[in-house]
């Protein structure tokens, strides 16, 4: 899949699937841990979201993965101590 980041960086997980991250909430986490018929890495069910990171801006992109489509988008500030 491809897809433009705002600051113009094109992102595509099939040539850099390094930005990809997939991301299982905790109730999905314990169904696949309390199935006993996952016996192998390659039988976890496909989240319903993943995280594209944006190496240029550092923009995280949230997709919903059924349908596919942005749901998100979150930009790292830098905080001063107080």
């Amino acid at each position: 899949m491809r897809a433009l980041c705002y600051c113009g960086e094109h992102l595509s997980n099939s040539q850099n699937p390094d930005i990809e991250y997939l991301i299982y909430s905790d109730a999905e986490w314990l169904d696949i841990v309390e199935d006993e018929t996952i016996t192998s890495p390659l039988l976890l069910p496909f989240p319903k979201h993943t995280a594209w990171l944006c190496p240029r801006c550092k923009k995280i992109h949230i997709w919903s993965n059924s349908p596919m489509k942005r749901v998100a988008l979150y930009e790292k500030i830098d905080i001063p101590d107080q």
